[in-house]
């Protein structure tokens, strides 16, 4: 099957159709959902613990803008290390 570039006028109708044919519920998928299902007892009990939880979800999606803003200054200020030693280290080949 050969990829065909993304066209916006055209819908995208090649979906798989609905349940697939393959058993996805494996042993190995199964061994994670009750991993997973333990892990959300957990965090659900250690959550029941804090007083006032509004607090702590009302704060992370401050926590997230400053680690979006942070990795965004970061990003930049690597764009600039790499252009500045480009323009150092290749001016005299030109």
């Amino acid at each position: 099957m050969s990829v065909q570039p993304w066209q916006a006028d055209q819908p995208y109708n090649t979906l798989p159709l609905l349940p697939p044919q393959a058993d996805i519920e494996s042993r190995a998928v199964l061994r994670q959902c009750i991993k997973a299902r333990a892990a959300l007892a957990e965090l659900k009990q250690a959550a029941e613990l804090i007083p006032n939880q509004s607090v702590l979800i009302n704060t992370l999606p401050l926590l997230c803008q400053k680690m979006g803003s942070e990795t965004n200054f970061y990003f930049h200020q690597s764009l600039r290390l790499v252009d500045r030693f480009l323009m150092n280290n290749l001016q005299g080949l030109a």
